[in-house]
């Protein structure tokens, strides 16, 4: 299976492929961009090409919206991803992350993309609410949901260990019926 292609004014959101490796490599092996993230800097393409094969292809076949690449029409590459997956079917909701190549940040480039997901998402699969989270420490992630509509919902402290420590999680959300007020 292959996700629907998504269409911005700037972007294309669609499958990742195996010839996407450079591209997905050039940002997952940036420190400065896993720093936020729940997965670990890559070190080599094997490891990307693994998450391209292992990860996102079994994704795909499952149904879910993940991982979209993210394609800069101007420059046709890949520049980072943004999901939706059932975080609890039977509660009906889901859960969104993404990720971006750092020398793309502050463009509004992940509002742009994630917004198309949260639209398609809320249109296609009618989850009764979407939720994201951040390290609390990525202000900048924490604008992208906020933009999006999504509420604060609370810090989850010490919910993850990473680079020997714990750290806080910040948990936003939005609700079916706050997506439709925004249409």
């Amino acid at each position: 299976m292959t996700l629907t292609l998504l269409e911005t004014p700037r972007l294309y959101l669609r499958s990742l492929m195996l010839e996407d490796v450079e591209d997905v490599y050039a940002y997952a092996k940036d420190p400065q961009v896993s720093k936020y993230v729940t997965w670990e800097t890559h070190k080599t393409q094997t490891e990307t090409y693994e998450f391209i094969q292992n990860f996102a292809f079994k994704k795909y076949a499952e149904g879910e919206l993940e991982p979209y690449g993210i394609v800069l029409k101007e420059e046709n590459r890949i520049i980072g991803t943004v999901g939706c997956s059932w975080q609890k079917k039977k509660d009906n909701t889901m859960s969104m992350g993404y990720v971006l190549a750092r020398e793309y940040w502050g463009k509004g480039l992940m509002t742009e993309a994630a917004q198309a997901l949260l639209d398609y998402a809320f249109k296609s699969q009618k989850p009764y609410l979407i939720m994201a989270w951040c390290i609390a420490e990525n202000k900048a992630s924490s604008r992208v949901m906020q933009k999006l509509g999504m509420t604060f919902e609370g810090c989850l402290r010490g919910r993850i260990f990473r680079y020997g420590k714990h750290w806080d999680m910040d948990v936003y959300s939005i609700l079916q019926k706050e997506w439709l007020k925004g249409l």
